[in-house]
């Protein structure tokens, strides 16, 4: 969450009462990062980055969900701009990751759930780099 506040806080915005109330408190929040904190979040996704695609070398390709629970109506999420970040990875545990690693994946439709909500299928690559140390 971190990287995602910094990047939304990176846009230059000249009025930021017109912004969604929760992108607005997402830059507010990375308005308030320091350097360190930046430097450190970046050093700690490479690491996952190395984890993770040393982890997928062995297999062609993996599957999983797309979202953590089912689709909810629109308008309905977050409960409040202020939970937006706790209530956000409880939706995206499975994409997430690789959407921050630049893991090449994407979703697909597979079914719908009882109440007729389309569920989604994601399919993730592995991706081809060499590791540094």
């Amino acid at each position: 969450m971190t990287l995602i506040n910094a990047g939304i806080a990176s846009v230059p915005v000249e009025r930021p009462e017109l912004m969604d109330t929760v992108v607005r408190f997402a830059w507010e929040r990375g308005r308030k990062l320091s350097a360190c904190d930046y430097i450190n979040m970046v050093m700690v996704m490479h690491n996952i980055v190395r984890e993770i695609v040393q982890k997928l070398q062995s297999y062609d390709a993996l599957l999983s969900p797309t979202l953590g629970r089912p689709p909810v109506k629109i308008g309905t999420l977050p409960t409040a701009p202020e939970r937006y970040f706790d209530e956000l990875p409880e939706w995206i545990p499975y994409t997430f990751a690789f959407n921050a690693t630049g893991q090449p994946a994407l979703s697909l439709p597979n079914g719908f759930n009882k109440a007729g909500l389309p569920i989604g299928l994601q399919i993730v690559g592995v991706r081809q780099t060499k590791l540094r140390s």
